[in-house]
């Protein structure tokens, strides 16, 4: 992939080439979520410190050719994740998806229901707890007042309505096999997305 762009690097426009990075970049952290929420394996310590290792090779190998505060802006959706899936309690859950929220208001509690399955260890009660905790944030981060145009509730109804490519694709089927991320060399070919 590194050959790929060095090379497009001497064959199209700067500024176009700048903007298919990104796109390309968009397009990685998308698959790697989909894989992520897809999987059937549990999330165990040894997964989430893969998920460390493959943020770091995705920013490693996107800022030799973006500016570094794009790429982490884009790849902050893994690192939030990786932090939810290791959250511990009811407050560290609520807090890390609040959070998530702030800069990702289209994240529905879903994507928590669906780690928080994937856990192990933790208890049905306490996933319940967990999961009901931030449907109701989720909720509450859509009513409101949305004619703040910087409001979360404002980014979200807007989000809703424009965006062509969400954290989470409406239709999994439809995505593209994880063989995208096979040539960044992701250390998470080991978990057997």
């Amino acid at each position: 992939m590194s050959d790929i762009f060095f090379k497009g690097m001497w064959y199209i426009e700067e500024r176009s080439f700048r903007r298919f990075v990104e796109a390309c970049l968009e397009e990685t952290v998308v698959v790697y979520v989909d894989h992520l929420l897809t999987q059937r394996n549990y999330i165990k310590e040894e997964t989430i410190e893969r998920m460390r290792l493959d943020e770091e090779v995705i920013l490693d190998f996107f800022r030799e050719y973006i500016s570094v505060s794009k790429v982490e802006n884009r790849v902050r959706i893994l690192s939030d994740l990786r932090e939810l899936a290791s959250a511990e309690s009811l407050d560290t859950f609520t807090l890390i998806y609040t959070n998530i929220l702030e800069h990702q208001p289209d994240c529905p509690s879903e994507v928590v229901e669906k780690l928080v399955g994937l856990r192990e260890g933790i208890p049905r009660k306490d996933a319940k707890e967990v999961v009901q905790e931030c449907k109701e944030i989720y909720e509450n981060s859509l009513v409101g007042d949305t004619s703040n145009p910087g409001s979360v509730n404002a980014i979200a109804t807007k989000h809703f309505s424009s965006n062509p490519h969400p954290v989470v694709p409406p239709n999994m089927d439809d995505m593209p096999s994880h063989d995208i991320l096979t040539p960044v060399g992701l250390a998470s070919s080991n978990l057997a997305l």
